[in-house]
């Protein structure tokens, strides 16, 4: 990057910082990973936080209308969507906070979820602080 660039950057404010976040996170990631990974990064980002047409970005479990309204264990969920490789492996996960539903932390790993927690058609869970999931109706 261009000295002149960084400079622009660093001075951003309110709003800009938004994007200057964004600039630097793809520098960052292209001399680290390589140019196809910081795109790749780039558009998860975006679908994360902004809502825009990337969200095929995130990886999507679809799931029958009827089955969700019965209610399935989360574990069952995590497992189903690849998300953790065993039951044993997903209670860990849980009590060690690092799951969330819909952005709220979930704290028992016994829970069932049903067609309540769809919001704007979709079910978003996140392992930790980058593997996002989201659950949708088929």
């Amino acid at each position: 990057m261009p000295l002149a660039e960084i400079e622009e950057v660093a001075a951003a404010e309110g709003q800009a910082i938004n994007a200057a976040k964004e600039i630097l996170a793809y520098e960052v990631t292209e001399l680290v990973h390589g140019e196809k990974a910081a795109q790749e990064a780039r558009l998860a980002a975006r679908a994360l936080f902004a809502g825009g047409k990337e969200a095929a970005a995130i990886p999507a479990t679809a799931l029958e209308k009827g089955r969700l309204e019965a209610g399935i264990p989360l574990l069952d969920l995590l497992l189903e969507c690849g998300l953790v490789a065993s039951k044993s492996e997903g209670r860990r996960l849980v009590k060690q906070g690092g799951l969330t539903v819909n952005e709220e932390r979930v704290e028992d790993f016994e829970l069932c979820l049903d067609a309540s927690w769809l919001k704007e058609g979709k079910i978003a869970l996140r392992k930790g602080k980058k593997d996002h999931h989201h659950l949708v109706l088929s």
